[in-house]
């Protein structure tokens, strides 16, 4: 089984010492919180009741109310840290903590910091587009309050893109008429600054004909004097606001060093302390004792109670084994060859505690089916290399991501080998490889471009040899739980037609072996008899149970389809090939350009098979997946299991995780 057993377990201490407990629980690392066992099968007499909430509710405010301080901190003052010695004083962990109650005053601090650049920034905006404003006007040689002060007309600017001037100024010009003046003033950012001098009578109707196309004229009332002059005055204030605002990031920066080591030890502390709460909250107690219940890996009993004889602190432990209709969490135990392929099986779903974890018997066709795909040994060395180098090179890599890189480099493997046998290197056949790799040659048993009809049946006898595994894996679960006329009469059947087939295949190959021909007729017309009068044995009446026969029957088209599908490992196969083969004739085809063809050369092979191995390799990993969720998981895995997930230390890691998930 690799499935790892697991045993529930209901712990039960004094309510004092609940937190305690909970806090060497969370530093090993071993149990799986299940607050919902202690409600299954309780007495309505049980003296186990809900905590009481008030106390812990009122903390557990507090410590969200700090966690927000010290995110809010963290996410402002980390950036702020660059520089190498920077970096060394966040890994120190011998410095003093800084005192909490300190905390929420940095918190004000920091905050009032960040209004007081906001507000700064927000008038260097209101500043720069002045400026920008005052360059269109810089050529005017008289102060700009002089336009306010003319008795007969009035004066208005405004700026427009210059994709719109050319339907609006002509309805300006046919609203002005006679009464006004309309000049404008291309700029090199595509817009043009308009200027119109109107009769004064008619300013404020020329306001609102502005105003119904959703245009604001120029607010120059803030300028005194020439623009030129204004434009120096801005920049001047510009320069001002600049230290003031570099001045406060230096606050920042100082905080940042005096405070950050500090602060992430309060935060992973905080972070672990509110997940605490949360389960003592969960928990069941009486007026003295406090219950937690969860689940623990078989191979943890003994590492779970040295932890909590290590408390020093009186505990009772109850373990027992899950019963039949308990969901145990799931915790795989495969072997390391298999434990990448675990990552296939968690994309579909991770198998409930009671069946057959599929991963070690999909693990072989998984990697095969891929490098059958793929049929170059070539491009299974070029994948097995870069997959081990980002495995070599990153060493930060998530559970998922470290899981599917070695499951890469293993098909690569894997591929390599398929290559071998079919004779394929970057698309070369072997005899045409440099010496002395000419010599694996001698090592091709199959050439798929060659023998097509050969390769198909053999990617369709491996398909029917898949889906008879995973019949047999049903046949064996009905077996294992004792409905063993299920498994004969519903598993047997199938498992019957599929030798049958085989057989008669069998037997055409060498030439029509009579016996085995008999063999595989009297094996195929017993198994759809079995069907036809089995299927349908819970019903009652008769016609329904032969018609539910009959349609049992025709479900041989299903089987016959569920073979067939497998034919898309010919198809990926030979299309790896084939493109590999293209490039290599298009770069032959290049040499003829002299010396710039061995320049083409290069770039078409490097970039035509670096695509062909990735869309081949996805496609591959795809259609390869495609099979083990349809036509082979369809017939035994349902699926639905929860993953064990043990109370444990929440780190930094955990936290820079949680960050790059809510900016996704």
């Amino acid at each position: 089984m690799a499935i790892e057993p697991i045993y529930k377990m209901t712990l039960f201490v004094h309510q004092k010492d609940g937190e305690t407990v909970l806090e060497a629980l969370q530093r090993a690392g071993v149990v799986h919180p299940a607050p919902a066992l202690l409600e299954r099968k309780r007495p309505a007499d049980s003296p186990l009741r809900q905590v009481d909430s008030s106390v812990l509710v009122e903390e557990l405010n507090k410590e969200d109310t700090r966690l927000e301080q010290l995110q809010f901190l963290l996410q402002h003052l980390q950036p702020l840290v660059r520089s190498q010695s920077g970096n060394e004083a966040l890994q120190a962990r011998d410095l003093s903590l800084k005192p909490e109650a300190s905390v929420e005053s940095l918190y004000r601090e920091v905050h009032s910091i960040l209004q007081k650049e906001h507000r700064l920034h927000h008038e260097m905006e209101v500043l720069s587009r002045r400026w920008e404003t005052l360059g269109w006007l810089e050529g005017l040689q008289f102060p700009l309050e002089e336009l306010a002060t003319f008795r007969r007309v009035g004066v208005i600017f405004f700026a427009v893109p210059s994709y719109d001037s050319e339907k609006l100024l002509p309805q300006l010009r046919g609203w002005l008429k006679e009464n006004g003046v309309l000049l404008t003033l291309p700029r090199p950012d595509q817009r043009i600054l308009v200027v119109v001098i109107v009769r004064r009578n008619l300013l404020e109707s020329l306001q609102q004909w502005l105003e119904q196309r959703e245009i604001t004229p120029l607010d120059l009332s803030w300028c005194q004097g020439k623009a030129s002059h204004c434009r120096k005055e801005i920049e001047l204030q510009l320069e001002v606001l600049e230290i003031q605002i570099e001045h406060l990031r230096e606050q920042q920066r100082r905080y940042a060093r005096e405070w950050l080591p500090s602060l992430l030890d309060l935060y992973q502390d905080a972070l672990n302390r509110r997940e605490r709460l949360k389960h003592l909250l969960l928990g069941r107690g009486t007026t003295h004792l406090w219950a937690f219940s969860g689940w623990v890996p078989a191979r943890k009993k003994k590492e779970l109670q040295q932890v909590l004889s290590q408390t020093g602190l009186p505990y009772h432990l109850i373990e027992q084994n899950p019963e039949p209709e308990d969901e145990p969490p799931v915790a795989y135990l495969n072997p390391p060859p298999a434990e990448p392929f675990e990552f296939v099986t968690d994309l579909y779903s991770r198998p409930r505690y009671w069946e057959v974890d599929p991963t070690p018997l999909m693990a072989p066709f998984f990697a095969l089916f891929f490098g059958i795909c793929l049929t170059d040994g070539g491009y299974g060395l070029l994948l097995g290399l870069v997959s081990w180098w980002f495995l070599r090179r990153r060493r930060t890599l998530s559970e998922g991501a470290g899981k599917l890189l070695r499951l890469l480099a293993i098909s690569g493997g894997v591929t390599m080998v398929v290559g071998t046998l079919t004779g394929g290197f970057f698309g070369f056949p072997a005899q045409q490889l440099p010496a002395p790799l000419n010599a694996l040659s001698g090592l091709v048993i199959l050439n798929p471009a060659r023998d097509q009809l050969t390769f198909l049946y053999f990617v369709l006898g491996l398909g029917m040899v898949h889906v008879g595994v995973g019949i047999g894996i049903a046949f064996a679960r009905l077996w294992r739980q004792g409905k063993c006329s299920d498994a004969l009469l519903d598993q047997g059947p199938w498992l019957g037609i599929l030798l049958a087939v085989s057989l008669l295949i069998f037997a055409s190959a060498l030439g029509g072996i009579l016996i085995l021909n008999w063999m595989g007729m009297l094996l195929l017309a017993g198994s759809l008899l079995v069907l036809l009068l089995f299927a349908g044995r819970r019903s009652a009446n008769p016609f329904a149970r032969l018609a539910q026969g009959a349609f049992a029957v025709y479900r041989i088209s299903n089987l016959l389809g569920d073979v067939l599908s497998y034919a898309r490992l010919f198809a990926l196969g030979m299309a790896t090939g084939v493109i590999a083969g293209v490039v290599n004739i298009i770069a032959r085809m290049a040499l003829r350009a002299g010396w710039l063809g061995y320049v083409l050369v290069a770039a078409i092979l490097i970039v035509g098979h670096a695509l062909n191995l990735a869309i081949n390799a996805l496609g591959g990993f795809i259609h390869t997946a495609r099979l083990q969720y349809v036509e082979f998981f369809g017939k035994f895995f349902e699926g639905g299991g929860e993953p064990f997930r043990p109370l444990r230390i929440q780190t930094l890691s955990d936290w820079h995780k949680s960050i790059r998930e809510e900016r996704s």
